[in-house]
């Protein structure tokens, strides 16, 4: 049975598009969760002025990194598509 599921995945090419896509989608969802628990933890050891200015640092570089990571994700995926 295993056998014939991966017979499947490799054979068709509309499977292996559908699991590159919920591969994709995996990597992104477990990407943009962790880029807000690392991106916090550095700009805490560093010292700012008041907390907004720290929470103003914070949402701009996940917002850097998320963005980055989702068009690279991405892209590597339709290359991969294609």
């Amino acid at each position: 049975m295993l056998d014939s599921i991966a017979d499947l995945a490799t054979e068709n090419a509309a499977v292996q598009i559908l699991l590159i896509v919920l591969a994709t989608l995996l990597l992104h969802t477990i990407v943009h969760r962790y880029i807000g628990r690392i991106i916090r933890e550095i700009v805490k050891s560093h010292k700012y002025e008041s907390r907004k200015v720290e929470r103003q640092r914070e949402q701009t570089l996940i917002g850097i990194f998320r963005t980055t990571s989702a068009l690279v994700i991405w892209a590597i995926s339709v290359m991969l598509i294609l």
